[in-house]
Order: C-alpha cells, then structure tokens, then sequence
C-alpha cells in the first residue's frame, strides 16, 4: 500500500470530531431528539392497561407451571401489571432502524416534575393496530427528516437528494428489516422458550449468545439507511452496499461502530442519573440529544469518507493487476 500511494482509511478519531463539529456548527438540528423527548417525558401518555390487563390475568392464571424456578401466576400478574402501567404506547414512535434518536422512549418515566402526566387508554384492538400503525408512520417520517438533516450538513453540496424517494425507500429498507428480522427471531424465540421452561441459567446463557448473533448480523447492513440518504441508492442496493462496505473494511468499521456503541451507552449511565421527576433530566435531553446526533453524523461521514477510500483503493488494485504490454 505505502509504494502504491494508497491513502490511509478515515481514522476513528478524526471521524467522530468531525461529526461532532458538525452538530455544533449546526446545533439546530438537536431539535428535532430534544423535542422528542421532552414530549415523551412531560406530554400524556398513551395506555393499554386496561384493554390488555384482563387477557393477562386469564394467561398467567391459565398458565401451568413448567419449572419451580419461574414466577408464579401471582408474581407474573403483577409483573405485567406494573409493565402495563408504564408503558407508554407513543415511545414507539422511535423506530428502527430508522428514527429520532431519544433517550426518553426506553425509560418510561412514571412521574414528571409536573406531576402525574395525563393518561390515554386504548379503548379497543382495532384503536391498537390503528395507533401502532399510525405512530410507526409518524416516526419513519420524523425519522427521514432527521436523517436528510444529517445528510445534508455532512455530504458534498453536489450530491441531490429527493425527500419524498428517500422516504418510500426507507419505508421498503425498514420493511425489509423487519421481515428478516421475523425469519431469522420467530424459530430463535422458539428455542429459547423451550430452553426457559427447561432451565431459566441456560435459557439466560442462550439469550446473551443470541443477542451477540443480532449485533454481528446487524453489523453488514447498518449503513443500509447512509446508501439512501447519501447517493440516493434504492433500499436494497443500499443494503448490497453496505455489505460491500463491511466486507472490505470489517476490522476498521467494526472497530468504528464499537467505538460509537460504546460511547453512546456508556453516556446513558450517566444521562440516567437524574431522577426523572427532576428538572436535571432536561440537562439529560439536551446532552444526550447532542451527543447521540453527533454520533450518527460520525457515521455519515465514516460512511461517505470510506466509500471514497474503498473507491480510490480498487482503482490502484486494479491499475496494479493490468498486464504489461510487450513494446514492439
């Protein structure tokens, strides 16, 4: 590589400062997280307790014991009892793989600095299907806002982007997801329900091995939405290009997307400190929304900086592959 003047890969470092150059030159775009948030933390909350409550309570009671480890229908009523009673319907208007960053849709803040925020029951099935439809359409919508914000602070002026494209064809990537993902979870969720009513240690080993599984599959298609929002690539020539990218640079983009995972969680220790009936959780917000953006625009610009690395680095393979021509 050194005598064939090929350029060093974009280094860790000097991605992630860029990115977060970026958002600070364009801190308006934290917005969009923040804003999120503040409406999951504070805003009213949308409840299924009492249309899923009873079938819950006719399951568990219904339910035989299958091992003398597991909770008891009594425990496990309570259980559900307390999930149904935090869980907020709306939080799933964060969507993978495409969304707002929030830090608010995983806690389930029970209390505010407001008091008891006002709660919403789902009143029916067809109001369930209708609502989860509905928020998961609002949220890859948000989410294609989001990252046409990103793209267009980090890629080349040059290169067009059409909004209304790249939303239909985010739509088909996260659908595509979701479908491998249903292949690859419903045999994988199978097995670990077996091996839980045989031994909850065993069936606890399989669930880590399963989640290591998830992340090196996850791996190969994570720039999938970058091919979309950068060259303006289909959904699934975005996700062969991503596998190319990994294919060819698996130790420095795998080392990359670590780095970024480990940065981001290591940080939600300490955006969870703040109790969340605290004014201190909005300080939360705000640097967790600054933080996870410039985080993703670090990947924009890993992604569209690699590309060109990979580009120049096979037109010098290939000039040095090309036979010599005889003279005379």
């Amino acid at each position: 590589m050194q005598s064939s003047n090929i350029p060093r890969p974009p280094g860790l470092v000097a991605t992630l400062a860029k990115g977060f150059d970026a958002i600070a030159t364009h801190i308006t775009i934290i917005l969009l997280p923040v804003l999120l948030d503040l409406f999951l933390w504070l805003g009213p909350k949308l409840r299924l307790q009492t249309l899923l409550e009873p079938l819950m309570k006719q399951m568990t009671t219904a339910a035989l014991p299958v091992s003398a480890s597991l909770p008891d229908p009594v425990t496990m009523q309570q259980m559900w009892s307390d999930f149904l009673t935090g869980f907020n319907l709306l939080s799933i208007v964060r969507t993978f793989p495409l969304g707002v960053v929030s830090l608010m849709s995983a806690s389930l803040p029970a209390s505010t600095p407001l008091g008891q925020a006002a709660t919403l029951e789902v009143s029916s099935y067809t109001s369930l299907i209708g609502s989860w439809m509905g928020l998961v359409l609002f949220g890859w919508f948000l989410g294609c806002v989001f990252y046409s914000w990103i793209a267009g602070i980090t890629a080349a002026p040059e290169e067009k982007r059409s909004f209304t494209r790249n939303f239909m064809q985010s739509i088909v990537m996260s659908l595509t997801w979701f479908g491998m993902a249903l292949v690859a979870g419903t045999p994988l969720l199978l097995v670990l329900s077996i091996l839980l009513a045989l031994s909850p240690a065993i069936a606890q080993v399989a669930m880590f091995m399963v989640l290591l599984f998830g992340v090196w599959m996850l791996m190969p298609v994570f720039f999938s939405p970058h091919g979309i929002y950068i060259y303006g690539q289909n959904a699934f020539a975005a996700i062969m290009q991503s596998l190319k990218l990994i294919r060819f640079t698996l130790p420095s983009s795998g080392t990359f997307l670590l780095v970024c995972l480990l940065i981001n969680e290591g940080l939600g220790y300490l955006w969870a400190v703040p109790p969340q009936d605290s004014w201190l959780t909005l300080i939360a917000i705000i640097g967790h929304g600054f933080v996870s953006t410039a985080l993703v625009a670090s990947t924009f610009i890993y992604y569209r900086e690699v590309n060109i690395w990979l580009k120049i680095v096979m037109e010098k393979l290939q000039a040095l592959q090309k036979p010599v021509q005889p003279q005379g």
